[in-house]
């Protein structure tokens, strides 16, 4: 690299060399440029960082950086200045798209709408005046490392330790005589902020507008505002003594009078003893009358079935099925009564069921 007492060169694309100190990522192309009369870096949606190695740094005290690039326009673009404070404590100074200086304790986003575009630029950062205006409590020391991502062609970077009113430019960095190139300063006087703009009219001062408000007290429902008083107060209340408040819904005065009557059925006593023992006296009988008379039942049948001594045999006999439902529906008969009778019935003439017609008959 040339050494020279007043500057640094950091990067230049003239010289093959002093690419194998830079690290790149993304499409990057290296040609001859027409228009600068040498080769260029042509960085497309592509990073360039220098140092190569992240543990390595420049240590470079000077407090003026210049780049030699072209941006494009509308094209986006990132600069990052990683420099160390006196306690050597890195802080980075990003430039990139924003309104207004973001401050963090570490980086501080500075906006970089201010910088031309669609020319070949001289590009002068005071880092001393920006690091004193995003870091005010500390001292600027060195710088560490540079980077650059997005779209745009690189000629040169360096440094400068002294900036002269002509803006003079190092022997060996200039452009090509007859080159169109342009030189922009930024330090923290670019950033300071403009009183917003008054604008005076010939109007008269607004006046409070006039509202319309109708009379409450006309519309206004005693019974629900007292309600609504007594909701306030036992919220307060509940607040004051740290117990969960209650909202009950608004009723009417019908719906009150009900729930009154009912909690009242409710909170009767109640003056039952069910511990006292059962007497005779409490139980209940009914007399149930049959019209009907009672018809006797042979037990002898179901003695025989009970006191069988093979029943398995019975099973084997293909009518005992049949047998046993007639046994059973002597006991009572599927058809209503009144129903298969003998002869015509009169009124208040007794009859009796025959089981073995299977019908009713006058007595």
């Amino acid at each position: 690299m040339k050494n020279q007492p007043f500057s640094h060169e950091i990067f230049s694309s003239q010289n093959r060399k002093s690419l194998q100190f830079c690290l790149f990522h993304g499409k990057v192309d290296h040609s001859f440029d027409q228009t600068s009369r040498g080769y260029i870096i042509n960085l497309n949606a592509a990073s360039l960082q220098i140092p190569r190695n992240n543990r390595e740094s420049l240590q470079l005290v000077h407090p003026f950086i210049v780049f030699q690039f072209f941006i494009h326009k509308n094209k986006p673009l990132t600069i990052e200045l990683t420099t160390s404070d006196s306690q050597s404590i890195k802080r980075r100074l990003v430039f990139t798209h924003g309104r207004k200086v973001i401050k963090n304790p570490l980086h501080a986003r500075i906006p970089h709408t201010i910088i031309e575009r669609g020319v070949w630029l001289n590009l002068f950062f005071n880092i001393e005046s920006l690091f004193a205006m995003c870091f005010s409590t500390l001292v600027y020391r060195s710088l560490e490392s540079v980077s650059l991502t997005g779209t745009c062609i690189v000629r040169r970077i360096f440094t400068l330790q002294k900036l002269d009113p002509y803006q003079t430019i190092p022997i060996g960095c200039e452009m090509p005589p007859g080159s169109n190139i342009k030189q922009q300063t930024i330090d923290a006087v670019s950033f300071q902020e403009t009183p917003r703009p008054v604008f005076f009219s010939n109007s008269p001062p607004r006046g409070k507008k006039y509202l319309y408000k109708d009379n409450p007290s006309i519309f206004r429902n005693l019974s629900v505002e007292k309600e609504i008083k007594d909701l306030k107060e036992a919220y307060l209340r509940s607040v004051n003594t740290e117990k969960k408040a209650l909202f009950p819904r608004f009723r009417r005065k019908e719906q009150k009078e009900l729930d009154e009557e009912r909690y009242k059925v409710l909170s009767r006593k109640i003056t039952h003893n069910y511990t006292r023992p059962a007497e005779p006296s409490d139980d209940i009988e009914e007399k149930i009358e049959v019209d009907a008379p009672e018809v006797p039942i042979d037990t002898s049948a179901w003695i025989n079935i009970i006191n069988a001594d093979s029943p398995t045999d019975k099973f084997k006999e293909p009518k005992f099925f049949e047998n046993q439902m007639s046994i059973i529906m002597q006991m009572r008969h599927f058809t209503p009564p009144f129903v298969n009778v003998t002869e015509n019935v009169e009124d208040g003439q007794e009859i009796r069921y025959n089981p073995k017609q299977k019908c009713y008959e006058s007595i």
